[in-house]
């Protein structure tokens, strides 16, 4: 699981938009939209100045799960709560002592993450088809 304490850690803000901005393409400019939208509802609804990342951790996992701290802990699904139905509950200390359910992910190395997500993204940039419009039209 990739809970708020750990999305909360990989934060999109201007200087994230500023390094995408030397992309100068059309991919860029698409990729730099949608998180300027995202970065903006953040500090608009949560006054943040940053906008959190939540799936790109879950998947980050997948790709490196060094760059992670994860432990064994007791998940449950809270269902019966006028107040919050449907949020997860972790047994953080074994208090429960409850099985141990779900691996949580606690840190990362956000700077490997950063690495890689623009490595990714360089890349992506570089075989756009986006891209390959804006070279034929110019």
């Amino acid at each position: 699981m990739s809970p708020l304490d750990l999305t909360l850690q990989v934060k999109v803000d201007d200087a994230v938009i500023a390094k995408l901005e030397s992309f100068n393409s059309v991919f860029g400019k698409n990729v730099i939209g949608f998180l300027t939208f995202y970065l903006q509802s953040y500090k608009s609804t949560y006054n943040f100045d940053f906008a959190p990342l939540h799936d790109p951790c879950a998947v980050y996992y997948i790709i490196n799960p060094s760059a992670f701290t994860a432990n064994l802990r007791n998940v449950e699904i809270e269902t019966k709560s006028e107040f919050s139905d449907g949020r997860t509950v972790v047994d953080e200390y074994g208090v429960t002592k409850r099985v141990k359910n779900c691996l949580v992910l606690s840190n990362m190395d956000t700077d490997a993450f950063w690495n890689d997500m623009f490595e990714a993204l360089i890349i992506s940039n570089q075989n756009s088809p986006m891209n390959k419009e804006q070279d034929e039209n110019t």
